[in-house]
C-alpha cells in the first residue's frame, strides 16, 4: 500500500467506507483497498465481540494522575479507564454491522459508570472520558436521549454529564506532587478538551463556542514561541550596586521577577560571582530594578550580569521556546512523551470543533516533533533536562521510563497521536498525504493494542 495514501480512507469511493457493502467496495484494480478495509472491519468485529464479555469497571473516584506508584486504588482506576476505549469500539461495531448487542453493551457500560462515578474535575483523570463523549455522539447525540430510554437518559446519564461539567468548571489546578508548574501546560489542554466535549455531549453549543476564546489564548501559551508574556530565566547587565545597602540594579522594570526569596546568580563580575537571594521585593527606581539581597556584596565594581535561576514563580518555563511548534510541556519536561500527550487533547478538541481553527498549530506541533525525532544529529534522551521533580519521583518509584540514564523515546507511544493527527487532517482535506513510514510506526507498535478505537476512527471513519 506504500505510496497510495488516498487509498487508506476510500477517497476514491466518495463516501464513508463504513457505509459500503462488499459489492460496492469492489472497484476494478482496487483489490488492495478492498482487502485493507475488509481487514479493518474484521478487526472491529473481533474486538467488539470480545468486549461483549467484559463487564464495566466503574469507580467512585478516579485516582491515577500524580501517582508515583501503582496502589490498588490506582490499579482499579486504570482498569476502569479501559471501559472508555471499549465502549468506543462497541459503538464502532454497531455502526459498522448494525449489531444492536454492541450498542446495548456500550450503553450498559455508560449507565454503570453514571450510577457509580462522582467526578472531581481532575483534567488528567477525566481526560479518559473522551471515549464516553465519543460514544455519546452516536448513542445520545446533542444532549438528546437517542438510543437510551428517556428515563435512563434524564435520570442517570444526563445528571452524570452535568456533574462532570460542574466539576470540570470548578477545577482550580492545585499544585501537583513534585512542585512543577502546571500553568499553560497539558493539564490545561486536557481540561479545555474535556469541558468542550462535555458541553457538546449536553447539547450546549453556546457554551462550547464561548469556551473557544479561552482555548485560543491557551494555544498561544501552550505553544509559546514568540509570546513575550511567558517568562523564562534571562540575563541582565548590572548597571549599579551598593555594598552598604546590599543591592544591585538592572535597567528596565523587572520587579515582578525579583521577589522575596527568589535566587539568582551574579556572573562574569569582578569579585561578586555567586548565588544571591532577594531579601525583599525589588523596586523600580528611575527606570531601573533595584534588587536587595541577603548576602554581602564583596566587590564595589559594578559589572557582570544578573543571571536568573529557573524557579516558579516567577518563571513559567526553564528556557525560551526555539520553534513555533515546540510545546511548553517539552520545554519543561524535555520529553517527547509529554509533547505528544499534550497534542492528543488538542487534536481531539480540534476534530470536535470541526474547522481549521487549530490546523496551523497542530501542523506546526507535528512538524517540529517529527523533525526532532528523526534528527540523527540530535539523539534526544527523555527527561534529561526536566525541570519537574515529579519525573525524578516516578523514576524512584520504579517507573524506569522516567529519567533512566540514556532513556530514548519509544515510538510506540505515538500510536494515538498519529491516528488523531491524520484523522483531523483528513476531515479538513480528504486528500491529505499520509506518510507510510509514520503510519506503519503506529500500526506495528505494541501500543496499538490499546488504541484500536483511534485506529478505526482514522481508517474507517466510524
Amino acid at each position: 500500500m506504500g505510496g497510495k495514501a488516498e487509498a487508506y480512507f476510500g477517497v476514491e469511493l466518495g463516501q464513508p467506507i463504513a457505509s459500503l457493502d462488499r459489492a460496492t467496495l469492489f472497484i476494478e484494480d482496487n483489490d488492495e483497498l478492498l482487502n485493507f478495509y475488509d481487514t479493518q472491519r474484521k478487526r472491529v468485529q473481533k474486538f467488539a465481540d470480545s468486549y461483549l464479555q467484559d463487564a464495566a469497571n466503574p469507580v467512585v473516584t478516579m485516582i491515577s494522575a500524580g501517582s508515583t506508584t501503582v496502589t490498588p486504588e490506582v490499579a482499579k482506576t486504570r482498569l476502569g479507564f479501559q471501559d472508555f476505549r471499549r465502549m468506543q469500539v462497541l459503538v464502532q461495531g454497531w455502526k459498522t454491522f448494525n449489531n444492536t448487542d454492541y450498542r446495548d453493551h456500550a450503553m450498559q457500560m455508560i449507565l454503570d459508570w453514571a450510577d457509580t462515578n462522582i467526578p472531581n474535575g481532575h483534567p488528567i483523570n477525566q481526560t479518559h472520558l473522551e471515549g464516553l463523549h465519543y460514544a455519546l455522539k452516536d448513542l445520545a447525540p446533542n444532549g438528546t436521549p437517542g438510543q437510551f430510554t428517556t428515563t435512563d437518559y434524564n435520570t442517570r446519564v444526563k445528571p452524570w454529564l452535568q456533574a462532570i461539567r460542574d466539576a470540570t468548571v470548578a477545577w482550580a489546578f492545585p499544585p501537583e506532587p513534585g512542585g512543577g508548574t502546571l500553568l499553560y501546560g497539558n493539564h490545561y489542554t486536557h481540561h479545555y478538551m474535556q469541558l468542550y466535549m462535555c458541553y457538546l455531549s449536553l447539547g450546549d453549543t453556546t457554551s462550547a463556542s464561548n469556551l473557544l476564546t479561552a482555548v485560543d489564548t491557551h494555544a498561544t501559551q501552550n505553544f509559546p514561541f514568540g509570546n513575550a508574556a511567558i517568562t523564562y530565566p534571562q540575563v541582565f547587565a548590572v548597571t549599579a550596586l551598593n555594598q552598604g545597602s546590599k543591592w544591585y540594579e538592572i535597567t528596565g522594570d523587572f520587579t515582578t521577577r525579583f521577589l522575596t526569596g527568589v535566587t539568582f546568580n551574579i556572573v562574569s563580575s569582578t569579585g561578586n560571582n555567586g548565588l544571591y537571594t532577594c531579601s525583599a521585593n525589588s523596586t523600580l527606581v528611575l527606570g531601573k530594578t533595584r534588587i536587595t539581597v541577603v548576602e554581602s556584596i564583596p566587590s564595589a565594581v559594578a559589572n557582570g550580569s544578573v543571571s536568573e535561576v529557573f524557579q516558579t514563580p516567577p518563571h513559567q518555563m526553564p528556557r525560551a521556546a526555539t520553534n513555533v511548534g515546540e510545546s511548553i510541556d517539552f520545554i519543561r519536561r524535555d520529553s517527547f512523551h509529554y509533547h505528544t500527550y499534550d497534542m492528543q487533547p488538542w487534536l481531539t478538541l480540534a476534530i470536535a470543533e470541526g474547522t481549521n481553527r487549530y490546523q496551523t498549530k497542530m501542523t506546526q506541533a507535528w512538524d517540529w516533533w517529527w523533525d526532532k525525532v528523526l534528527d540523527v544529529n540530535d539523539l534526544h534522551t527523555e527527561f534529561t533536562n526536566s525541570s519537574d521533580d515529579f519525573d525524578q519521583l516516578r523514576w524512584e518509584g520504579s517507573r524506569s521510563e522516567y529519567l533512566q540514564p540514556e532513556t530514548f523515546w519509544m515510538p510506540d507511544e505515538a500510536a494515538r497521536t498519529i491516528c488523531l493527527y491524520y484523522q483531523y487532517q483528513l476531515t479538513l482535506n480528504p486528500s491529505y498525504p499520509i506518510n507510510d513510514a509514520i503510519l506503519a510506526m503506529a500500526l506495528r507498535s505494541d501500543r496499538i493494542s490499546t488504541e484500536w478505537a483511534y485506529w478505526f476512527r482514522f481508517t474507517l471513519g466510524v
